[in-house]
């Protein structure tokens, strides 16, 4: 297989496999405060909602994900 071929078929495994919620995409926003308590409770939070929601990537959340969670949550 040529290089050209090689890379090919990466685009094209990377493009059927599922995207997936990389929990370090949310560092920066959890960075934001400058609490300790605060950021930790940020990641539990982040982590408990794309746990919740199979761990969709961000781009693929949509408003139901969302009212379902704090569905979720008030009950």
């Amino acid at each position: 297989m040529t290089p050209d071929q090689n890379l090919l078929n990466l685009q094209q495994r990377e493009a059927i496999a599922p995207k997936r919620f990389d929990p370090r995409s949310a560092t920066p926003f959890v960075n934001k405060s400058v609490s300790e308590e605060t950021r930790r409770a940020y990641r539990r939070a982040v982590a408990d909602f794309f746990q919740f929601i199979g761990g969709k990537h961000p781009t693929d959340v949509v408003p139901t994900d969302v009212q379902r969670w704090r569905d979720h949550l008030r009950h």
